[in-house]
Order: structure tokens, then sequence, then C-alpha cells
């Protein structure tokens, strides 16, 4: 363990090249591509691409509840800040609705940027019709209006996904893909942003409202209707803040040629690690909030000052000459992640940095818990049942998070996977180099590619 070594970003986005959308390469050989190439068929792949080129049918799967429960999550958070107006409690109504409205203004205008971007270098590169420019226009603007801009990038992704499955054209099948790796790649990043901006802040807002009238309310049998659809609400925001981590791991092993995608088990393992790890924090953060107040400042304080020095020591992001201010400012947004969650932004292994995280939140967890429990001013109703729950949810967490480092990470498949496809990669790359040469792409001897079942050797 090297501690302040200056590592390569892990980060989709920020990995061998995103960072400039004017670099082709070739999403089968790994060689650049001139804008000549392929009867001017232009598509922007900003990474090298896996040699083989697989999308399962939980690839698309996954695009589709991405989307579905990002609009869920927002919709579940209006709806709340109109119950707080009409109930007339104007500070939770404030606070849900600047949660909610402000953060969605920022991911789509950058939402709208990023397909700005994409579409003048794509018109810089290919001869676009004005017509299907302002079309395309149009419908962005709209979406981005609607609040739905970070959607259209999965139905993007959704959209390629199928076309990649149904065409029997390789050339086609390319295309497709590197478009939909593209799509990802934004979308991932933008609900990564959303469950941070939004969500994280709206889990602690709503559920300090939620266990403060639950208190109140308690002595009396009768539970207003308001307070199921809160409840209803904090859960999709802890699932997408859940989510939105796990799916930055999918998008990263699908979009490169030295990673293994994960197995719809493995991404289960995932998220159930992150859903127990996150649940106990926001519980114990929200008890704290409710019994300590302006000490939760001094939490925090304390908290950010470790993550970021220990994020400075163990995962300090390299980056290209001129880039510094990206490196500071990814240092700083990963130590406000780590209030909820640790997550590692820097290539390496992950052993110390995870270790490190999960011990400083675990004392935090267990300082916490002692200080509630020997608060005696805080009567919190069911208070040690609440903490012992989520103290064994922590542990649940770390335990699932083991298991899957120990037995089903995706590396461990790397291997098998190697062993198992070796003739059958010989034959398929054998056949790109005599398709390369006749310039077709025989379809029939890659049509295990998009089979599900080529996920599993």
């Amino acid at each position: 363990m090297v501690l302040f070594e200056r590592l390569p970003p892990k980060l989709v986005y920020f990995h061998d090249g995103f960072r400039s959308k004017d670099n082709l390469y070739s999403g089968l050989n790994n060689s650049p591509r001139t804008e000549n190439d392929d009867d001017g068929v232009e598509v922007d792949e900003s990474d090298r691409l896996p040699r083989l080129l697989v999308v399962g049918r939980f690839d698309i799967f996954c695009f589709i509840f991405s989307a579905i429960s990002y609009i869920l999550d927002v919709a579940c958070d209006t709806i709340t800040a109109y119950i707080h107006f009409r109930a007339q409690r104007f500070w939770a109504f404030l606070f849900v609705s600047l949660l909610t409205v402000l953060p969605s203004i920022a991911l789509n205008v950058i939402s709208f940027v990023w397909w700005l971007d994409d579409a003048n270098a794509r018109r810089r590169r290919s001869k676009l019709q004005i017509a299907t420019c302002s079309k395309a226009l149009l419908l962005r603007s709209t979406a981005c209006i609607l609040q739905l801009g970070p959607v259209v990038w999965y139905v993007d992704a959704i959209v390629a996904a199928v076309r990649f499955r149904s065409s029997n054209n390789d050339h086609e099948r390319r295309c497709f893909y590197c478009r939909m790796v593209e799509a990802d790649r934004d979308a991932s990043l933008l609900r990564f942003f959303e469950a941070f901006l939004e969500s994280a802040p709206q889990i602690l807002v709503q559920g300090i409202v939620f266990a403060h009238s639950f208190w109140m309310l308690l002595p009396s049998d009768a539970i207003p209707m308001w307070m199921y659809f809160q409840g209803m609400s904090v859960v999709m925001s802890l699932l997408s803040v859940c989510w939105s981590v796990s799916i930055q791991h999918r998008s990263l092993r699908i979009a490169r040629p030295d990673k293994v995608n994960m197995s719809p088990f493995e991404t289960f393992l995932q998220l159930s690690w992150r859903c127990l790890t996150i649940s106990a924090r926001y519980i114990l953060l929200v008890l704290f909030v409710l019994a300590f107040q302006y000490w939760t400042t001094v939490f925090v304080i304390v908290h950010y000052t470790l993550s970021f020095v220990h994020i400075a020591a163990l995962q300090h992001v390299d980056s290209e000459p001129g880039y510094i201010p990206l490196e500071f400012g990814l240092l700083l947004i990963c130590a406000a992640v780590h209030l909820f969650t640790p997550f590692n932004m820097a290539e390496g292994p992950t052993r110390w940095r995870y270790t490190v995280a999960y011990v400083i939140e675990m004392v935090e967890n267990l300082a916490v818990a002692g200080l509630l429990l020997d608060c005696e001013r805080f009567a919190y109703p069911h208070k040690k049942f609440i903490v012992l729950v989520a103290l064994s949810a922590f542990i649940s967490g770390i335990a699932v998070m083991l298991l899957y480092y120990w037995r089903w990470h995706p590396t461990r498949r790397l291997k098998s996977l190697s062993d198992v496809d070796s003739s059958r990669r010989a034959i398929v790359e054998q056949t790109f180099s005599e398709a390369e040469e006749s310039h077709s792409y025989p379809s029939d001897a890659l049509k295990h590619i998009d089979s599900d079942e080529s996920l599993h050797p």
C-alpha cells in the first residue's frame, strides 16, 4: 500500500480518453478510426471497447429500471412536497421542494449541455442534415424542460441495446454498442449526481420529518396517510442512492476491455450490500440529528475531514496537465459521498480503501449508537430496538460485501472465462481479421455474442 500515490480515475466518464469526445476508437480492434472509415458512418466512440461485445437482457432491464426508478423518485418527492404544503408544514415543504427542484434543474442543464457537445462533435465529423438536428434539438429541449433529460439518455441506451441484439450486420452492431455505451455512461454519471445532490439529502430531510412526526403522533393509534407516503418517498430516495452506486460499477465494466461485466446475482449482492450499510447509516444519522441537533455539524465536519485525508492518501486521482482543479474537485465530491457510503473512484485494489473507510464508518456508527443509548433526555420510542436494528443491518451489509469480494467478484470469473472461451475467441478474432481484409463482417460467427448464456461460461 503506497500512500498519496497518483492513480488513474476509475469513473467511466474520466477514464482513458473519455475527457475528449473527439477521440474515435474502433470498438473491435482498439485502433484509431478516421472520419473516412466505415463509409462515412460516424459513432462517437470515446473509449476502447471489449473484444467481444455482449448485451444481455439483464443489461436492458437495468436501463429500464434506472429510468423508471428515477421518475418515481422525483415524482414521490414532488408529491411529498405538495402534501406538506397543503398541510401548512412550510419548513418541510421548503426543504423538500428545494432539494427536488434545484438538483433537477442542474441535472437537466448538464444533460442538455452534454447532448449539445455530442451533437456539435458529430456534426463536425459528418454531414448531418439541419432538419434532423432541429428535430433532435426540439426533443431534447422539451425533455429537459419537463425535467426528463436523464431519462432520455436511458431511452437512447435501451434503443441502442435492442437494435444491437436484433441486428445481423456486425458493423451496425458495433455502432449500436458504442452508442449504448455512450448513453449508459452519461446516464449513469447523471444518476450518480442525482443520487447525492437530491436523493441523499432528501433521505435526511424527509427522514427527520417522518421520525419527528412519528414521535409526536405515537401516543395516538391513528397514523395519518401522508406518513405512509412519506415513508415510500424515503424508500425511493434510498433505493436511488444504492442503485446509482451499483450501476456505476456496471457501466464501468460493460465499457472496458479489461473488465468483466457483472452478472445479475453479483449486481444483487452489491445492491444488497449498499442498501444494508446505507440504511444503517441513514437511521443513525436521523436519530443523531433529532437527539443532538447542532452537534450534527461537528460530526459532519470531523467525518468530512477524515474522509478527505484518507481519500487523498489512498485514491488520489491523477489527471492530465491542466486538470488539477478536476483532481481537487473529485476529492471534494468523493469526501461528501463518503458521508453516506464509501466509494472507490481510482484504479487499483480496493481492499485497503474500503477497509479504512468502513473502519471509520463503523467507529462512527458505534459512537453514535452509544451516545443515543446513553442520552436519557432523548426518549425516542423503541430507541434501543431501532439502534440495534441499524447496527445489525450494518454488520450484515459488511458480511455481504466480504462475501461478494471473496466469492462472487466479477474479476474471479475472468480467468475461467478466458479458459473456457479461449478457442472461441481465437475463431472470432481470426474471423475479424479476415473480415477487415474483405471489409465485411460475417454475422453468423458472432451470433453467440449477444446471447445471455455467453455471460456465464
